[in-house]
């Protein structure tokens, strides 16, 4: 009889045991899984973010092309007329 005690003094000591550890990891795994969503809420965050800069980096590249091409003109239209300015001014010293 004291045996059966015994037994059942250690298996009620391994249930409350294996309880404990269950307990134990149940609140581990909740613990992960809040990482888990904060982890992919601030993911989500940064991605948001990356597109927004992609968005503005397209844009202003857009904006820096625009601007190059009036400079281009703008330089073009500017050696044009000094090459006619100087054409003129070539022919008034120099008649033909």
């Amino acid at each position: 009889m004291h045996e059966l005690n015994d037994q059942l003094s250690d298996r009620e000591r391994r249930t409350h045991d294996l309880s404990a550890q269950v307990k134990r990891l149940e609140t581990e795994k909740q613990e992960l899984q809040a990482a888990i969503e904060e982890a992919d809420s601030a993911l989500e965050q940064g991605d948001t973010k990356l597109q927004q800069a992609l968005a503005d980096l397209t844009e202003q590249k857009a904006e820096t092309e625009r601007r190059l091409s009036e400079k281009e003109s703008e330089f073009d239209t500017t050696r044009q007329a000094a090459a006619v300015s100087v054409l003129t001014n070539f022919s008034s010293v120099f008649p033909i």
